[in-house]
């Protein structure tokens, strides 16, 4: 099952998490190639942490952070919408 952080560059998600949590995590660090919050989890020894944060810190700094992104997320999430609109049409 995905989630709508896996259309996130790593290291654009990294960067949310980082924000949202005060910490300063890289993805260089993160290992596997599971889910990225299932790999931050793990990072920082714990089951589950609140996802809300990140996406928070993006709605509240969205002209600096979608600015931000990478081509990868960006077409990640292209992609996403041009399927979307696909089933619509």
């Amino acid at each position: 099952m995905a989630d709508i952080e896996d259309l996130f560059a790593k290291d654009d998600y990294v960067a949310l998490y980082n924000a949202a949590f005060g910490k300063k995590i890289k993805a260089v660090d993160l290992k596997g190639t599971d889910p990225i919050v299932r790999q931050i989890a793990r990072n920082e020894g714990v089951d589950r942490y609140d996802h809300n944060a990140p996406a928070e810190v993006l709605l509240r700094e969205r002209a600096k952070r979608v600015a931000s992104l990478s081509d990868e997320t960006l077409n990640a999430f292209e992609a996403l919408f041009k399927r979307i609109n696909e089933t619509l049409a």
